[in-house]
């Protein structure tokens, strides 16, 4: 993740990763993506920014509205 905006550590994600794995909707997010799917939602709530207003490195916003966990959008 060099250069990007780092929400969670390495140690951190290897916590949450099979806890988030156990009970996600494996057809709504793809694997690949869960990572940086969570790490957006944490920094949007941290920030309370809009969806619109994320780093790149999280995503396109228009995949804003599947993610939004903290309200309003």
């Amino acid at each position: 993740m060099d250069g990007m905006t780092v929400v969670l550590t390495d140690r951190q994600w290897a916590v949450l990763a099979p806890l988030i794995e156990a009970c996600r909707p494996h057809r709504k997010t793809q694997h690949h993506d869960l990572r940086r799917t969570i790490e957006a939602i944490i920094w949007r709530c941290q920030n309370g920014a809009k969806w619109r207003s994320l780093p790149p490195e999280f995503g396109p916003p228009f995949r804003s509205p599947d993610l939004n966990a903290c309200g309003d959008g």
